[in-house]
């Protein structure tokens, strides 16, 4: 009996990239240099599992963290929107959900979020948005090099 998950074949493969919707709920990209704490990016584009100050930290969020856009076409009304797609369904917590998690602001209806380490793409969809709005952000990760690997900062580029 074959106790490996994956096949040789499947983990040696060159197919396409994942992709995870913005209803994969467990999905998240860890950023962070290697040995400086990190924190994650989930499906839906918000951050996630703050591992900082040498403390284990999964289901950790900071309160009122995020990105935003605001857009305007010549003529129209401005649009601003979280960075990150509709919150999803059930919602476990016994009190609802906290201020922190900004529950009433817009947000994007749809996400699609590719990683592949040390690179993740998250792409944003919206009707009401007059741009094509993506995040990408990568890890410091550089073979052989500990250093440069340690830069205790993750990159995020908003286009």
């Amino acid at each position: 009996m074959n106790k490996n998950i994956y096949s040789q074949d499947e983990l040696y493969s060159q197919e396409s990239q994942r992709t995870f919707k913005n209803d994969a709920k467990e999905a998240a990209f860890l950023l962070g240099g290697i040995g400086t704490g990190n924190v994650s990016i989930g499906a839906r584009g918000e951050f996630r599992d703050w591992e900082i100050f040498n403390t284990p930290g999964k289901g950790n969020k900071l309160d009122y963290t995020f990105f935003s856009i605001f857009a305007k076409e010549k003529n129209k009304k401005p649009i601003s929107k979280v960075l990150e797609s509709c919150l999803q369904s059930p919602f476990s917590s016994g009190f609802g959900l906290s201020s922190g998690d900004s529950a009433g602001l817009p947000r994007f209806k749809n996400s699609t979020m590719k990683g592949e380490y040390p690179f993740l793409s998250i792409d944003f969809q919206d009707d009401e948005v007059p741009v094509k709005v993506s995040m990408e952000a990568f890890t410091p990760f550089i073979p052989l090099n500990p250093e440069a690997s340690g830069i205790p900062v993750p990159f995020y580029v908003i286009k």
